[in-house]
């Protein structure tokens, strides 16, 4: 079985399929191996074919068929498609989405600039920028393909890159590849407690069901996953504050999560009040000893 890897802006994924390759080995497909193929084909440079992408869609096209007709002729081979688009197309793959907090994206691109598309005059529109560009290319997304990129639910394995070192993100992808039985198993969604933004104040959630929590952990008893929805690019704390201060407290490099829906649009958040948002996040580093790397927006 083949392993394809997508993931948000700023994500590390591209990183993490090199590592993978080396270490286990497998052997690298990406978007850009074969582009710079059709290009070769079609007798034009890669910047050319760049153009003939984006005024037709045809060229995108043939991309999907070559990772089709890869994936069904390599059936023998370990291979990693480093691709936004190939858990769609690529037959018989563990699909593997890589997240990451957008203030922690917007730091990585804007030190490790990559040519004038990744220029930058601070974090902070590089943040912007991510997150528009991520939106737009969905989009684009949408309207070739009429699926969501960004709709974990298409996902076999969803991991959070924010804090955690490449070597541990890896192993635990193989891990879970390894493990892989069935694609009808649902969401595999594992994410940083740092990278969960909690709603509910540490002064009110006592002491004792915490306490239980950290003795799970320390005693290598895995906890029940934590409820959250997304915003921004953001991951909101809808159920599981406990659960999420003892897993900060124990220094968890990761935690199980699911996908919920706020309960509406509309829903009001401690986020809405600046001064409330930051007061309740100082909370948990306080009490946990940590600090947080991103920030979410206040909305």
């Amino acid at each position: 079985m083949h392993i394809t890897v997508s993931g948000r802006l700023g994500s590390g994924k591209s990183t993490y399929c090199k590592i993978l390759a080396e270490k286990y080995p497998f052997e690298i497909y990406s978007t850009g191996t074969i582009q710079r193929g059709l290009a070769v084909k079609f007798g034009v440079s890669t910047l050319e074919m760049n153009r003939l992408m984006e005024s037709d869609t045809k060229y995108d096209n043939m991309i999907d068929d070559e990772v089709v007709r890869i994936s069904r002729e390599t059936t023998d081979k370990n291979i990693i498609f480093d691709s936004r688009m190939a858990w769609h197309f690529a037959e018989n793959s563990f699909r593997v989405f890589v997240v990451v907090d957008p203030g922690i994206a917007a730091e990585r691109v804007f030190k490790n600039p990559r040519g004038a598309e990744e220029t930058y005059a601070d974090a902070d529109e590089a943040k912007r920028m991510l997150l528009a560009r991520g939106k737009a290319e969905n989009e684009r997304f949408r309207q070739i393909y009429g699926v969501d990129n960004l709709d974990y639910g298409n996902y076999d394995f969803v991991i959070d890159s924010s804090y955690a070192a490449p070597e541990i993100i890896c192993e635990k992808i193989y891990v879970a590849y390894k493990n892989f039985k069935d694609k009808n198993a649902g969401t595999d969604i594992l994410i940083s407690p740092k990278s969960a933004y909690p709603a509910a104040p540490v002064e009110s959630l006592g002491g004792a069901e915490t306490d239980g929590y950290a003795e799970d952990l320390r005693n290598g008893r895995e906890l029940e996953p934590i409820e959250i929805y997304i915003y921004g690019g953001c991951f909101y704390v809808a159920d599981g504050h406990r659960r999420l201060l003892a897993a900060l407290r124990q220094k968890t490099d990761f935690m199980r999560a699911v996908i919920v829906k706020r309960k509406t649009e509309n829903e009001k958040s401690p986020y809405a009040d600046t001064g409330e948002g930051i007061k309740i996040l100082r909370g948990y580093e306080e009490d946990a000893g940590f600090t947080y790397s991103g920030r979410p927006d206040f909305y």
